[in-house]
């Protein structure tokens, strides 16, 4: 009895990180994202407050209604470098122009890294 109530217990410990995980990425100041063309891909972030000018929403619906609405968009590109303590970190690393009819998906994307906001750079 005792070992099904630790393995039942643990089972919904584990439940529940992915939630958890969830609530966090929802509140992030960025949203990351993947942009895939025939091209290439490349990691793209926008910040909690443009996100909110384009409208409300899930991050991944708004950034991919307001590409299609205006064609193009200006958006940081993110990449792996080192933070100030010499961690490893996702930050912007320049502006870049992402146009509707080239891109062929957009999906969100999760880094283990901690996402540093553009400011921060």
């Amino acid at each position: 009895m005792l070992q099904r109530r630790t393995l039942i217990g643990a089972a919904l410990a584990l439940a529940v990180v992915p939630i958890g995980d969830l609530a966090l990425a929802q509140d992030a100041e960025v949203s990351l994202f993947k942009v895939v063309s025939a091209k290439d891909d490349m990691i793209v972030g926008l910040t909690r407050d443009e996100l909110a000018k384009f409208g409300p929403g899930v991050p991944l619906e708004v950034f991919a209604a307001e590409l299609q609405r205006r064609g193009q968009m200006a958006v940081w590109q993110y990449a792996s470098t080192r933070g100030a303590q010499g961690d490893l970190v996702m930050s912007p690393v320049q502006r870049i122009v992402v146009i509707y009819p080239a891109t062929a998906r957009i999906e969100p994307y999760r880094s283990a890294l901690k996402v540093m906001p553009p400011a921060a750079r």
